[in-house]
């Protein structure tokens, strides 16, 4: 038995401990919010909760630092871990038992009914108890054998002798596991005694039971710092503390009943309670309830889950690259032994989720709880998954593309030290765009490291390019990821201070607007080359190459972008359905936009650089619809006068198209790029347009006369779509008579056949 010198002086540092942490809290009181859950999307946890556990763990060291500690901001969620963590410090000479803020619900939600509670206990036996109530500056204390006090003042349990007259509180619990029993057990209560109330918070219903305010207090499921102290102010004052089944009560009880112990008030609460079969956390229904959220799974899979699904887009990528001949080693500027193969990377992928869905389901079905995992044991297992995929990267074996895994970690370290060498000096050129690529790429998996290295390697690209219009492109480039970094910035700082709810910021709101509609118009315009003015109109906001088809695909895409970059700004919102956290869909679908994202960015870069394969047109049989499909594009010159029929120059989008008109009886060509490459040149096109001029003076009322002569061709307008070492294909109007032909290249070096829309096949010599 402690000297009782020793535990008074312990009940003056707790009573200093508990004033301190109430202060704080109250002062807290209207500015707090969520920081996370833990055992249940209910069981909130908020940063005044750790800043007021420190207060108290500060001043009781200061006069007893060789004390063992139990906080339970310090304990992993789950009942398990607080029972584990009871067990191994029970036998302490002596512990201290902390709930900074009982009622943390309430607290989050403005309403002043959270207390702090303190209690001692030697060698596992309670011999000190405060619980201070702040927003009514009550405090109740308890030292053993020298009976409770409030404020002060003696304080006593209720003097009902009879269940019917009792008024009982009791509490609701965080988990289903835990309501559903404690609902029918206040079912039972309700029909035989005085009345119900519920506090939310079990060290205000100790308390206000050991000062008489109501007769009794039955819950389920409660942690030690929940009842520690509470339990001594009870019977201090003269009431009755049990197990749910009658045992008497320990440190290590988490059924808790107490009653001011007159008449048949106890017994009729363990009767009740047994018949309602509330005995107990129903086991059975918690298995079958929907699995509730928590933080650490949600970090667990959130980060798993967003590096699998990006290699498995990459591996879409890659698939649709080699299906649209796109150049994605000249691009990446990576040998042709260094790029990975889509199933190659889709195996790795999938294997990598494996190991996820195994790790994660092997422990929730060990502990018998899907989400109901202790911290610790979560980091673990996520640090398991980290070292699994770094060995992967970094496996000095000739597997698993072995070339490309070194080509990325030589990039990735150009990434992260873009600097020359060990020492600060700038690189001699701009950021070459494989850096660009793989930096933009880890910023939907990490925003704040990623967009700190995009906004150097603009800066960087500024430097070293001599341009004025793209450095002052790279400027605007700088800005976007810095008004992303304020974005963060701003929502952290009252995240990390516990103020108000970064939403609840008009400023905040208007950075996060802001990025999100600088970062989608730079998406559209500068890296997808797209929004391009005075098109035609079913290519209009788009551009003059587009390697993908249907073309509607890039207005969905444009569409979707649009929806992802908004819905960035909602990840700062603490939204949860059926215990699925929003963050985790949010950062899943910015792997999603990053993967779409992708398709165009590297198809644009083509096409700058001009790599950009191109399709071949197809045999005899195309139909006209597909021929004009298939066609360069041309701009439409809206301020031609009609009547000038001179021959001129018009503009195509691709390098070798070539485009031809005449008028009357006098035919002039106009070489746009280069002509077609083809042996016969000119032959071919003489040709067609000589079938041309006689498939019209053929129909009904035509010049006879002017079929006899090839010197005398009809209106015609002709584009030939020409490719290197590719058929050609025309297009040729003229009049009422529109008719296409496609020009292939015989076997002989002097030969070309010419079919025409309707079939025919011309030889020429």
């Amino acid at each position: 038995m402690a000297a009782p010198s020793d535990v008074s002086a312990m009940l003056d540092v707790a009573i200093a401990a508990a004033r301190a942490a109430g202060a704080h809290m109250k002062s807290h009181l209207s500015t707090s919010r969520v920081e996370k859950t833990k055992s249940s999307k209910d069981d909130l946890v908020t940063v005044v909760d750790k800043q007021c556990q420190d207060l108290v763990f500060a001043t009781i060291k200061q006069s007893f630092p060789t004390h063992e500690f139990l906080g339970e901001e310090n304990v992993a969620p789950g009942s398990e871990a607080s029972a584990r963590a009871l067990r191994e410090l029970a036998s302490k000479e002596w512990l201290w038992i902390v709930d900074p803020i009982d009622g943390t619900t309430n607290f989050v939600h403005h309403r002043p009914a959270s207390v702090v509670s303190v209690a001692c206990a030697h060698l596992g036996d309670v011999v000190v108890g405060v619980i201070y109530d702040p927003y009514r500056d009550e405090l109740f204390t308890a030292q053993q054998g020298e009976g409770t006090f409030l404020n002060g003042q003696p304080a006593r349990v209720s003097h009902e002798a009879s269940f019917s007259e009792a008024l009982v509180g009791f509490g609701i619990g965080t988990k289903d596991s835990v309501r559903l029993p404690m609902l029918d057990c206040a079912r039972e209560f309700s029909a035989k005694c005085r009345g119900l109330r519920l506090q939310g918070a079990a060290a205000i219903e100790l308390a206000w039971t050991a000062a008489g305010r109501q007769s009794a207090f039955y819950e389920l499921d409660l942690n030690s710092w929940d009842v520690a102290a509470g339990a001594l102010l009870v019977k201090e004052a003269g009431g009755h503390v049990t197990n749910s089944d009658g045992t008497p009560f320990s440190l290590s009880t988490r059924n808790i009943v107490v009653s001011n112990n007159k008449g048949d008030i106890h017994a009729s609460m363990l009767e009740l309670i047994k018949k309602a079969d509330a005995v107990n956390v129903r086991k059975a229904m918690e298995q079958q309830l929907p699995a509730p959220y928590q933080v650490n799974t949600w970090f667990f899979v959130c980060g798993p889950l967003a590096v699998n699904t990006f290699l498995l887009g990459l591996a879409a990528n890659l698939h649709v690259f080699k299906k649209h001949n796109l150049a994605f080693d000249r691009v990446m500027d990576m040998r042709p032994d260094e790029v990975p193969t889509a199933r190659g990377v889709l195996k790795t992928a999938l294997a990598m989720t494996l190991l996820q869905l195994l790790l994660f389901n092997g422990e929730a079905a060990r502990r018998g709880d899907a989400f109901g995992v202790d911290e610790t044991r979560m980091e673990m297992l996520l640090l398991g998954y980290a070292f699994v995929a770094a060995a992967l990267l970094l496996c000095p074996l000739d597997v698993l593309h072995y070339k490309f895994r070194m080509f990325v970690l030589r990039k990735l370290a150009r990434c992260f030290w873009p600097f020359q060498h060990f020492s600060f000096k700038l690189p001699a050129h701009a950021t070459p765009f494989i850096e660009v690529f793989m930096a933009d790429g880890m910023t939907s998996l990490s925003k704040f490291i990623q967009d700190l290295i995009r906004a150097t390697q603009c800066l960087i690209s500024f430097q070293r390019t001599t341009s004025m219009n793209d450095r002052f492109l790279h400027l605007l480039n700088t800005m976007k990821y810095c008004s992303s970094l304020l974005v963060i910035s701003v929502g952290a700082y009252p995240m990390l201070m516990g103020l108000a709810r970064p939403e609840q910021s008009s400023f905040f709101l208007l950075c996060a607007v802001f990025n999100s509609l600088y970062s989608f118009l730079w998406d559209v315009v500068m890296d997808w080359g797209l929004g391009q003015p005075k098109l035609p109109r079913r290519v209009a906001f788009l551009r003059h190459q587009l390697t993908y088809r249907p073309r509607k695909i890039y207005y969905v895409i444009i569409a979707v972008d649009f929806v992802l970059r908004i819905m960035w700004v909602t990840k700062w919102w603490d939204w949860m359905h059926r215990g699925v956290h929003f963050k985790l869909v949010s950062q899943v679908a910015e792997v999603v936009r990053r993967i779409i994202w992708n398709f165009v960015r590297v198809e644009w870069q083509c096409i700058k650089l001009d790599i950009l394969g191109t399709k071949k047109l197809s045999a005899d049989s195309l139909e006209l619809e597909d021929i004009i499909e298939k066609m360069p594009l041309m701009e439409e010159d809206e301020d031609d006068d009609v009547e000038d029929m001179k021959p001129r120059m018009r503009p195509v989008s691709r390098p070798n198209s070539f485009s031809a008109e005449n008028s009357g009886t006098e035919t002039s060509s106009t070489l746009s790029q280069s002509p077609p490459r083809d042996g016969n040149g000119g032959e071919l096109l003489l040709q067609a347009m000589r079938n041309a001029a006689n498939s019209e003076n053929a129909a009904p009322g035509a010049n006879a006369e002017g079929a006899q002569h090839d010197e005398i061709i009809a209106p015609a307008a002709i584009t030939v779509a020409s490719y290197p070492d590719k058929p050609q294909a025309m297009l040729i109007s003229g009049g009422d008579l529109t008719a296409s032909t496609h020009l292939r290249r015989d076997s002989s070096p002097n030969k070309a056949t010419t079919s025409s829309a309707d079939g025919a096949v011309v030889d020429e010599m």
